[in-house]
């Protein structure tokens, strides 16, 4: 079994997964910051509901970021506890892979895109057909820089705000929305992703994952 863990944002989720990819179960849903008191609870009883014992969990998935510093830090603290605990490898999967991930096949680019501090976008660009590739590294930038004209069919997806959107539709015809409405980080492709290859080959996992900060915390100790 596989369990995979995104706390990357105010938006989480977990899910369980059948080593051979089948689909078991998974909960979503959105912290108010509380991403340490809520996490565990939400794996425990995930794994209650479907009858399943830690020790059957063989591999851990974890969205590493980009994202929030606190959501990030609870998700690779958990993730690490757990494989030490289990005796299990982790895999750490960028998040902003994981939303391009979730148009595999689509015949267009994808830019995902999460909020950073500052009013600024966090994003990178790949291209999702018919294997995932990298267009571009995770970078922070202003909106105007964020959202230009593309030059060839472009899903702008993940936590796009409204101000965002009303950008990309000024964008012109290549630049498209998902077309059933951003359908959120899917903890049941972060799994995928392990079991499909879409990251690092397995050999790679470990027990310890790096976070990805894009900019360092906005409390940080001092040097002194």
């Amino acid at each position: 079994m596989i369990l995979a863990i995104d706390t990357s944002t105010a938006t989480c989720g977990v899910a369980l997964t059948e080593p051979r990819g089948g689909f078991v179960a998974r909960r979503r849903w959105v912290s108010d910051a509380g991403h340490a008191r809520e996490l565990m609870p939400a794996i425990d009883s995930l794994c209650r509901e479907c009858g399943v014992s830690p020790r059957q969990i063989h591999e851990i998935a974890v969205a590493v970021g980009p994202g929030t510093f606190n959501g990030i830090r609870v998700a690779v603290t958990t993730a690490r506890a757990l494989a030490f605990a289990l005796d299990v490898p982790v895999h750490g999967v960028n998040t902003l892979q994981l939303i391009a991930c979730q148009f595999a096949g689509a015949e267009s680019e994808v830019c995902a895109c999460l909020g950073a501090a500052r009013g600024e976008v966090a994003l990178s660009r790949w291209r999702v057909s018919p294997s995932i590739v990298r267009l571009s590294p995770d970078e922070i930038v202003h909106p105007e820089a964020a959202f230009v004209r593309p030059t060839r069919p472009t899903i702008f997806a993940g936590e796009l705000r409204e101000s965002w959107i009303r950008m990309i539709g000024e964008l012109g015809p290549l630049a498209r929305l998902p077309p059933d409405g951003d359908p959120g980080r899917d903890p049941a492709i972060l799994a995928r992703m392990v079991n499909e290859g879409m990251i690092a080959p397995r050999g790679a996992a470990t027990s310890s994952p790096d976070p990805i900060y894009l900019r360092p915390p906005h409390i940080t100790r001092s040097d002194r």
